[in-house]
């Protein structure tokens, strides 16, 4: 009897692995065959005139605000002038639309009006840019060093406008027309979600009933060292993005002099609170662009990994625990939280009555605000704070990875980065493309950048910065894209 439960034991551990190996070794030895690389037509390009242009409009301190009366629109306006003067031939060529208080909207009419426009959108608009004297570079200087143009929105996301409008007066310049029509849309408050932005440009297209064959926002890049072991980069093109919810706690206290406390007070309650948030995850899941994800990696890397990437059925728990403290990746798995703001007193000798944190909170699909606040409700177990949904972004929505606009963005990526996997994902932060998702069913969500995670980490932070080589090879993408799709 004991050596049946020890075989029967060894079966249960083997069979599957055994399972998983056999399938692993069928999957790559019929895998996909990688996309051909055309070879891509490029018309002369300048890379320092793009630097230069790129220099110029970081200069604008285009900073959006959550309270539109705060925002400077005469720096938007200084942009928008200057943009006129650096692509002459786009603003005499292209209609351009007027959508709102400071977006920009560019139609170049294509040769064949039976096919679907297509549309490449960026934002004009900035986040703050802290202190800077924490800069290496002044935040708004714009300046070159390094191989880098440096300051506040050089990759996000002023880089990818300025590569746009110098691929289409690159291609004006050279008489050409596309077959297709595009539309070019700049939204002027991405960073806040703001109702003056792409949200008005969507209701107005919506309005008047377009539709679009897809959409190519700001999204993933060609990311470098995404995975040990993976030694290519990996270009990772958006198809959905996760929610985004501002749950703010709030704590109701007799308040008083700091010399006479009776703690915890109501600012500590919070902290606790938060704390509790913190030292917390929520349950990791595997949505079906994270699985696609993991597939494709699959693919191309070792063999050990490619048994693991390729079986989530059996091994999903061993990606979990290895990448849990990989950022990025475990940001895919979860919905994930992080504190951002905290107020109590406002001088530092007075107890607060009120005290408050807002808790921002990056949703997987299918999670919803009563998902948020029954997990908040159980780890604080506070009956003295209350919670509330400040703002809740809405959910996304996948797009087809078997469009034709995939394959021309996909074939693009590899014509212009071949060393590159291309591969679908799912967008951990918000963009525009959110809103677009009601004139399309493929709104997709890429940056033709290759970065590391060094590199990343600068986005909304100090010393953000973008490399010459990264600007002219954007470029180049959008002459192919807009040639080719």
């Amino acid at each position: 009897m004991d050596s049946i439960v020890i075989w029967s034991a060894v079966l249960v551990l083997v069979l599957p692995i055994s399972v998983a190996v056999i399938r692993t070794w069928c999957i790559r030895s019929t895998g996909k065959k990688p996309v051909a690389a055309s070879d891509p037509v490029i018309t002369d390009l300048d890379v320092e005139k793009a630097v230069s242009h790129l220099q110029q409009a970081i200069r604008f301190r285009t900073i959006s605000q959550d309270d539109g009366h705060m925002v400077q629109w005469d720096e938007f306006q200084r942009l928008q002038s200057a943009l006129a003067d650096m692509y002459p031939l786009i603003h005499q060529k292209l209609r351009q639309r007027v959508i709102g208080k400071a977006n920009l909207v560019y139609i170049w009419e294509g040769s064949d009006p039976t096919l679907e426009p297509a549309m490449l959108s960026a934002h004009q608009d900035v986040v703050p840019p802290g202190d800077g004297q924490q800069w290496t570079h002044a935040p708004f200087s714009g300046d070159v060093a390094d191989g880098y143009v440096w300051g506040r929105g050089s990759f996000d996301a002023k880089g990818q406008l300025v590569a746009i409008m110098e691929g289409v007066e690159i291609l004006l310049a050279a008489g050409f027309q596309p077959r297709r029509t595009w539309w070019m849309a700049f939204g002027c408050d991405e960073e806040v979600r703001g109702p003056n932005g792409a949200r008005q440009i969507a209701s107005t297209l919506v309005e008047e009933h377009r539709r679009f064959a897809f959409v190519l926002d700001e999204g993933g890049v060609v990311a470098m060292g995404m995975l040990a072991g993976l030694n290519r980069p990996v270009a990772t093109i958006g198809i959905v993005e996760k929610g985004n919810i501002n749950l703010k706690l709030t704590c109701i206290k007799d308040g008083g002099h700091s010399s006479t406390p009776m703690n915890p007070t109501s600012l500590g309650i919070i902290a606790a609170a938060v704390a509790r948030i913190e030292n917390s995850q929520m349950r990791a899941r595997f949505t079906a662009p994270v699985r696609s994800l993991f597939n494709t990696l699959g693919e191309h890397t070792g063999f050990p990994l490619a048994v693991v990437f390729l079986n989530l059925w059996l091994f999903s728990w061993v990606v979990v625990f290895t990448q849990r403290k990989n950022r990025q990746i475990n940001a895919l798995l979860r919905t994930t939280h992080a504190a951002t703001m905290a107020q109590g007193s406002e001088v530092p000798n007075a107890i607060s009555t009120v005290s408050t944190a807002m808790v921002n909170f990056r949703l997987l699909p299918g999670t919803t605000e009563k998902t948020i606040l029954s997990w908040v409700g159980r780890r604080i177990h506070d009956k003295r704070i209350s919670l509330e949904i400040i703002s809740d972004s809405g959910s996304s929505r996948v797009s087809d990875t078997q469009s034709q606009g995939f394959r021309d963005i996909k074939e693009t990526i590899s014509a212009i980065y071949p060393c590159a996997i291309t591969t679908a994902y799912m967008m951990t932060g918000g963009t525009d493309a959110l809103w677009y998702e009601q004139i399309s069913d493929c709104v997709y969500r890429f940056t033709p950048a290759v970065m590391d995670n060094e590199n990343l980490a600068r986005m909304h932070n100090v010393d953000e910065r973008f490399s010459i080589i990264n600007l002219g090879k954007a470029v180049q993408f959008y002459i192919h894209l807009i040639q080719h799709a």
